[in-house]
């Protein structure tokens, strides 16, 4: 795998002043529609059927994904080269889960869920492992 540079997050529309929000479009109509990137000098995209919050790895190596399909979405993290590393799988106990957001805090990635109460995965980028699960307030 190699180091991620000139990655650009695209969108439906461009243009759009998603500052000022002069439409008045919904945060989920003004998320990502894809990316785009370059791994020494060959580009890679990903586009999604729906839309998508992205994360770029702090260590270069691939991409963060929570990507929304209508009501339902998945997680997980991509490679450089756009194949999947893995997706996150949160134990049996959490029978319904939405994933929403990932970030960073503090150096850690975390994933976040709602399934009857909200929630964050602090994940392994390197293995997919789950390595904590704490109510998110």
């Amino acid at each position: 795998m190699g180091v991620i540079s000139g990655y650009k997050e695209l969108f439906k529309d461009q243009n759009y002043d998603r500052i000022n929000n002069p439409k008045y479009l919904s945060v989920k109509e003004m998320l990502p529609i894809g990316a785009e990137w370059f791994v020494g000098n060959k580009q890679f995209r990903i586009e999604f059927k729906d839309s998508a919050v992205l994360c770029l790895l702090s260590d270069m190596s691939g991409i963060a994904v929570v990507e929304f399909h209508g009501s339902n979405s998945k997680a997980y993290i991509i490679n450089s080269d756009g194949t999947k590393r893995f997706e996150i799988k949160l134990p049996a106990e959490y029978s319904a889960p939405h994933f929403y957001d990932v970030y960073y805090i503090n150096g850690d990635l975390y994933f976040f869920f709602y399934d009857k109460e909200d929630y964050r995965a602090l994940v392994d980028v390197d293995s997919g492992n789950i390595k904590d699960i704490s109510i998110s307030r």
